[in-house]
Formats: structure tokens, C-alpha cells, sequence
């Protein structure tokens, strides 16, 4: 599933570093092969099963009109991989 590769990569990056993600965080996004994020297919049913499972903090690359009727305590926009990287 390609919207899972911003995850995968904040694992690798999590244990690489020694820094541990939170529990409460998710990740969605696909990483292009220049490090870019973009946006993943069925957005709204992905939110609506993250928060399914009490997570209310999620790092993605789609823009807040994407979010439209779920609500979220936290939500990071991010463009870039390097900025993942510094989130932790």
C-alpha cells in the first residue's frame, strides 16, 4: 500500500535515530523517489479508521480541504521527507 510508505520510512528513521514515535501518531503518505509526499487514495476512510483507534495526531502531506468532516487535535502538513525527519 503506497500510503504507507511515510510510515515505514518514520520507523526506519525512529530506530535508526534511537528517538521513539509517540503512541498517539500516525503517518500517511506516499514518498516519491525524489523524497517528495503526495496525497494517497480514500483519505476519508483512512482518517476515519485511524481515529477508530484513539490516534489523534497525524503526519501527512494533504491539505486541511482533504480533512473535511473528521476533526483531528493535531494535524502536521508536510511537503518534504526532510521535514519528517525533524518532527521527531
Amino acid at each position: 500500500d503506497p500510503g504507507a510508505d511515510l510510515a515505514v520510512c518514520a520507523a526506519l528513521i525512529s530506530c535508526l535515530g534511537g528517538r521513539p514515535i509517540p503512541l498517539d501518531v500516525t503517518f500517511l503518505g506516499e514518498i516519491s523517489l525524489t523524497g517528495e509526499l503526495t496525497p494517497v487514495a480514500n483519505v476519508s476512510t483512512r482518517m476515519s479508521e485511524v481515529k477508530k483507534f484513539g490516534i489523534n495526531k497525524i503526519i501527512t502531506s494533504i491539505t486541511p480541504s482533504d480533512l473535511q468532516g473528521i476533526k483531528f487535535e493535531h494535524t502536521k502538513h508536510i511537503s518534504l521527507l526532510n521535514e519528517v525527519i525533524n518532527k521527531f
